[in-house]
């Protein structure tokens, strides 16, 4: 890990294990209204700041036909709600920089489950996949992965259960990059047109700010 993410990690490591993670729960609550009692699984203190990948999670194993090849992202956090039966799989960042970038030469399959993806959310008349592609592919790869978890026909989650991303924006990093509240919505906005269109996020991906 370079030392710019463990300066965005060590503020999720801090509010993942303050009043048992209470307080981050309740930044993502402004944004995500029905989740209810989420726990947080990491990063905790208890595990050494461990993190995860999706399927070292009970509840979580590899369906046999899930697209992508490797183990996904390893999450900046996660937290279970056994209430509202999600998962919700954190990426944080300090700049914009870091959800954007090219999908370079990655295998057809992989390339094939991001374009599903964009079309299981309805996105050929508003979106732009070329965007998904060779603008905002960080982005773009992380809710593919989260959507195919979820997927009720590739038998990856416990039944009932389903996945979403976070995306924790980190406002004025002192620890690292500063980027403000008003750069983080000119980014939003601008990708949002682009990926979306005026759908704006898809149900299963939130958008929540942290500042410190």
């Amino acid at each position: 890990m370079d030392q710019e993410k463990e300066q965005v990690i060590a503020w999720l490591k801090v509010f993942a294990n303050f009043r048992n993670g209470v307080a981050l729960t309740e930044i993502i609550k402004m944004e995500e209204s029905f989740i209810k009692e989420p726990h947080w699984l990491s990063p905790l203190h208890g595990e050494e700041y461990r993190f995860y990948h999706s399927f070292e999670l009970a509840g979580i194993c590899r369906g046999e036909e899930f697209p992508f090849t490797d183990e996904g992202p390893l999450w900046d956090g996660i937290c279970k709600d056994d209430a509202s039966r999600k998962f919700l799989f954190v990426m944080a960042q300090d700049t914009p920089e870091a959800l954007k970038g090219d999908c370079g030469d990655i295998p057809e399959r992989e390339k094939a489950a991001v374009a599903n993806v964009f079309k299981m959310l309805h996105l050929e008349a508003d979106g732009d996949l070329d965007a998904w592609y060779h603008e905002y592919y960080p982005a773009a790869r992380a809710l593919a992965f989260v959507t195919m978890l979820s997927n009720p026909f590739g038998n990856c989650m416990e039944k009932g259960f389903r996945g979403e991303l976070i995306f924790m924006n980190i406002i004025d990093n002192y620890l690292g990059v500063k980027t403000t509240q008003e750069q983080w919505d000119v980014f939003y906005k601008e990708m949002i047109a682009k990926m979306f269109g005026a759908r704006g996020l898809p149900y299963v991906v939130f958008s929540v700010d942290l500042k410190v």
